[in-house]
């Protein structure tokens, strides 16, 4: 490989209860995974693009499996090659040093969790690196959705508590200790929670998503939080969940019987992040209802809502 550009691209093989975990509690393990083929593709089909207009080497980068069953997965349209180390850290030190080492002047690495990556990003990404060391493209959660190097620069992935909001704010301030000339893209956000599938239930380029709209059908969200002394009269009086009637609840970590309570009714019921505008979104997210309706925890509805509704 003599392309001095060279893209990498990190993902997991597509397989039921290994691919994005935290989707599995409200979605279930095949839902999950069929959310992440929808990125995961998305990302690839991006990718073909940005190496044809972008001029880059593109490298699957897998984990979850083996070469074979990467090979069947990914086809021959990349590179393919296992990642290496323990932490995230170390699989990104070893690729991108690999990378330099094939004759690379400038590597981009991304992952597959990012639906407004598009491959003008990329190009851009590549070109800021023929004037800059870093470019990095901020995600809203506090990490990066992109990352690329005009040198080894590897110790840019010690040290950094991965996976958590401060992962952005480390490399920066890494990057400022090495005094490299850095360059940040537009900020986007990622796919890892239930409430991030929000926005990407509209529009024609996620028509893939495992999460239809039923016409007709009622979908009540009530986020929760140690309810147990109101929950049984406020769902009692929501009614069973039927073929149009469907129930969501939304806790962020009773530690009393609420979720109990909310299984033993039918309902839809999964732990998310705290919040009540976080927990209703996330609701919202996986809800098949075309109508929404929230619901506090602690409201009785009137006999014939619905009617109203």
């Amino acid at each position: 490989m003599n392309n001095a550009n060279h893209l990498l691209i990190f993902a997991r093989l597509p397989k039921p209860g290994t691919n994005k975990t935290r989707l599995i509690p409200a979605l279930g393990g095949d839902k999950a995974t069929l959310v992440y083929r929808s990125l995961l593709n998305r990302t690839l089909d991006e990718a073909r693009r940005s190496a044809a207009t972008a001029s880059c080497v593109a490298t699957i980068c897998f984990t979850g499996g083996s070469t074979a069953e990467a090979m069947d997965e990914f086809g021959d349209a990349f590179t393919l090659v296992e990642q290496t180390g323990e932490s995230l850290g170390d699989r990104l030190k070893h690729a991108t040093t690999s990378a330099f080492v094939d004759g690379a002047k400038r590597v981009v690495v991304i992952g597959t969790d990012c639906p407004s990556l598009t491959a003008d990003d990329l190009k851009a990404a590549f070109q800021q690196l023929e004037r800059h060391d870093l470019v990095i493209g901020p995600a809203f959660d506090g990490g990066y959705y992109l990352i690329g190097l005009a040198g080894k620069h590897s110790s840019l992935f010690d040290g950094i508590d991965w996976s958590t909001p401060i992962v952005f704010q480390q490399t920066t301030a890494k990057a400022q200790a090495l005094n490299l000339k850095t360059h940040s893209l537009r900020q986007l956000g990622d796919i890892d929670y239930p409430e991030d599938l929000l926005d990407h239930r509209r529009g024609t380029a996620w028509t893939t998503l495992p999460l239809a709209t039923d016409a007709g059908k009622l979908s009540v969200v009530i986020p929760t939080w140690n309810e147990a002394s109101n929950i049984a009269e406020t769902l009692r009086r929501v009614g069973n969940p039927e073929q149009d009637l469907e129930i969501i609840v939304v806790d962020a970590g009773s530690s009393d019987s609420t979720m109990q309570i909310a299984q033993q009714h039918g309902c839809k019921c999964f732990a998310s992040n705290p919040g009540r505008a976080i927990q209703m979104n996330a609701g919202a997210a996986i809800a098949t209802g075309e109508y929404l309706l929230f619901l506090h925890a602690d409201t009785l509805l009137p006999e014939g809502y619905r009617k109203e509704i």
